[in-house]
């Protein structure tokens, strides 16, 4: 029979009294899991496949093994290099790398709801992370892309081409200027804001039309929460809606003509953006100008890991993303956190040491301070003669 954890599983896994087996924790997992059903389905194989991965390796039965018998922060690494070794078919197809990217996020994925959750006790989380990286450099993968010089590149670039455009009469249609300035102010949304992509497309004219600092929304789970845009955003966003004539309630549409053929059943001219038209979008101007390839999501890292970089406390982080706990905030971007607290330290080492020396500074000019022996604290001679002065 299972040993109870030590700490029992929380969240949607409360109330049990064991591990639950790797059958009911990736039924779980899935179940909660958002999105197009197509996603759903890409993660279930994901995740079929690493069942498999672990039968073979450890002997696990799904039905019968639970959580904590996973173990080893190698798991992902060698999931990899078994994906790699396996094959897809008879014929020895390798996996596209496209594909071995989706089934180790997909397992990485869960691993980090289990870990939440604590029903992973085996297995370090940062660590199992490392070790898969680790892993894709020694098999020659292209390395993780650094958003930290690609976004700001994308931006200028969207940004870049607003002007262009504006370069002269006649240059620009108007309906690509439409779309550029959509464009614009789509990827400064997901600059400034870290919103997740369904967030932005649900956004309304109404909340942004008069100028407004700050927006309240519905995210992930039905957790409300409020996000600010910040000035070049909210000008970016009245210069699209300045020259838009139709009358779609949400704040970003489509601009696009709808070929003759397809009119018939086709969305609307200027139908509401779809998070598959948002990715476009920003695979396109990744394209365009030289960055590597990024999709929406990564947007709302690069902008966290900027936010505890620069020293935004953990809970307003959490606050500003919508996430659920601030174990997930903490979880997610350990790494930038660890930066963060270092910086944060000798900041404020460098402060006190400034404070130090004016203290010893004024020790060595005794016309200036003196100590007041009750308290033991310096006091301005000038300020402290003064009252004396004119009560006597």
């Amino acid at each position: 029979m299972k040993t109870p954890p030590s700490r029992p599983p929380s969240g949607s896994l409360a109330g049990l009294t064991a591990y639950p087996t790797l059958t009911d924790a990736l039924g779980r997992f899935l179940g909660e899991i958002e999105g197009h059903a197509k996603t759903r389905a890409a993660y279930g194989h994901s995740l079929h496949l690493f069942l498999l991965f672990l039968r073979e390796r450890d002997g696990l039965d799904p039905n019968t093994a639970t959580t904590d018998q996973i173990a080893g922060d190698d798991t992902l690494a060698r999931f990899y290099g078994w994906l790699r070794g396996r094959g897809r078919g008879a014929d020895g197809t390798d996996y596209a790398p496209r594909s071995l990217a989706l089934y180790t996020a997909a397992v990485s994925a869960l691993c980090t709801d289990l870990y939440l959750h604590n029903a992973l006790p085996a297995i370090d989380l940062v660590r199992l992370r490392t070790l898969l990286r680790r892993r894709l450099a020694d098999a020659g993968a292209p390395p993780e892309v650094d958003p930290s010089t690609a976004i700001p590149a994308l931006v200028a670039h969207a940004e870049a081409r607003c002007t262009d455009s504006a370069g002269g009469p006649g240059r620009t249609s108007a309906s690509n200027k439409l779309i550029m300035l959509r464009d614009r102010a789509l990827v400064h949304l997901l600059d400034a804001t870290g919103v997740r992509v369904s967030e932005a497309l649900a956004l309304r004219r109404a909340q942004v039309a008069h100028g407004q600092d700050e927006a309240r929304l519905v995210g992930k789970g039905g957790r409300p929460r409020t996000i600010y845009f910040p000035a070049s955003l909210r000008a970016a966003m009245a210069a699209y809606l300045a020259v838009r004539r139709d009358d779609n309630p949400y704040l970003y549409v489509s601009h696009g003509r709808v070929p003759a053929r397809h009119r018939e059943g086709a969305r609307p001219r200027h139908a509401a953006l779809t998070p598959v038209h948002a990715w476009r979008i920003v695979n396109g101007l990744a394209l365009e100008c030289g960055a590597p390839e990024i999709h929406p999501h990564m947007f709302r890292h690069y902008r966290a890991s900027r936010w505890l970089t620069d020293g935004l406390p953990l809970e307003m982080v959490q606050e500003l993303l919508g996430h659920a706990s601030i174990t997930m905030t903490r979880a997610v971007y350990a790494r930038y956190l660890g930066s963060a607290v270092r910086d944060a330290f000798f900041a404020q080492a460098k402060r006190a040491e400034r404070v130090e020396a004016r203290h010893l500074d004024n020790l060595d000019n005794p016309d200036t301070m003196r100590y007041d022996r009750d308290n033991d604290a310096p006091r301005d001679h000038a300020g402290a003669g003064g009252g004396r002065d004119e009560q006597g």
